[in-house]
């Protein structure tokens, strides 16, 4: 390891083999503590603790690390590597591929083992691991990949957020429908106006706003009214953030309060429980947002599409898949299919 014989071969907490698992490719990715520290304050200036150290954090994401072996292959792997690849496109059963991947998972890990004796000439810090993950992985993905080669005892020694994380999920999933649906609208209102709440600043320490639309879906009709409470709430505010301010920076160009609305709308879809009252309300949001100035502009919003997707899938007798295509954008060319009196349509 050219690494370990140079100057940067200090505080390492972690080595990664990013994985590429349908092209049977791995990159090799280090980190140390002062490069972690110098991309976050110069990338990242925004993030607080709890979005960097943590397994889903910044510090863990092999494509922040500083220090990469973008996988120059030698003659002899890069065969095995394109037969790999060639092999695995044209798998036509689910199954026959999720045995590959987990044959190419367990490859990698016997990586990880053999290696660790040469690990040992790293300058490691006390909270080191060695671990693979996949591109694009899902949180549940990346934490199982990493369970792989990571024991129970150390993993819950260096991220110890996952564990208080499910601790807390089992605390609300321990509730009936209508507490769990009113801790999870809790999120939902302190995210979208930036309000303090003990609850969601515990959940947010590990999840973003849209784990929890899920949670709301899986548990059916109780979360109904408290999603349509909220949903009032928020729809009709503005969409956008400021162009250049902080939030935009943080948090991108919808406002919390659009991202929380679709999250909302999502769940109703989800459910599917529609009454009239729901449809009224579904119909005075499109009008209100139909009839905005800036509905004429090329910078609408998605309310009014989400709006519109959402009558559609829980009245799809009475409502037409919203047109967006033929006028580009956010528009809905067909809206005069959506703006009517609901005991008169």
């Amino acid at each position: 390891m050219r690494f370990a014989d140079s100057a940067d071969n200090n505080d390492v907490y972690a080595v990664v083999f990013d994985t590429n698992e349908e092209y049977g490719s791995v990159i090799l990715s280090l980190n140390t503590e002062s490069a972690l520290a110098e991309w976050r304050s110069k990338t990242y200036p925004h993030y607080e603790d709890h979005h960097v150290y943590a397994l889903h954090g910044l510090r863990y994401n092999p494509g922040d690390f500083t220090f990469m072996d973008y996988g120059l292959v030698s003659e002899a792997q890069r065969p095995w590597a394109e037969q790999f690849e060639s092999y695995f496109s044209g798998l036509k059963s689910e199954n026959a591929r999720q045995k590959n991947l987990q044959q190419f998972s367990q490859a990698v890990v016997q990586a990880l083992d053999d290696l660790a004796e040469s690990f040992q000439r790293l300058n490691k810090t006390h909270d080191f691991v060695a671990f693979h993950c996949y591109h694009d992985a899902t949180e549940e993905t990346v934490e199982r990949l990493v369970r792989l080669s990571v024991d129970p005892k150390t993993f819950d020694r260096v991220f110890p957020e996952i564990r208080a994380n499910r601790e807390l999920i089992d605390s609300v999933e321990e509730l009936d429908g209508t507490q769990q649906a009113e801790n999870w609208i809790e999120c939902l209102d302190a995210y979208a106006f930036q309000i303090d709440s003990a609850f969601a600043r515990e959940f947010f320490r590990n999840n973003l706003w849209l784990d929890v639309q899920p949670k709301l879906s899986e548990i059916g009709l109780p979360a109904v009214p408290p999603t349509m409470r909220l949903l009032d709430r928020v729809v009709l505010e503005p969409q956008f953030t400021v162009e250049g301010s902080e939030e935009q920076l943080a948090e991108g160009v919808f406002t919390r309060c659009a991202n929380t609305a679709g999250t909302l709308l999502e769940v109703l879809r989800d459910v599917g429980f529609v009454d009239n009252e729901i449809e009224r309300k579904l119909l005075f949001y499109f009008r209100s947002l139909h009839d905005r100035p800036e509905a004429q502009e090329d910078t609408i919003g998605t309310n009014l599409k989400w709006v519109a997707t959402t009558l559609h899938s829980l009245i799809p007798q009475k409502y037409p898949m919203p047109d967006t295509m033929r006028v580009g954008g956010n528009h809905v060319a067909n809206a005069t299919a959506f703006i009517r009196d609901p005991d008169h349509g």
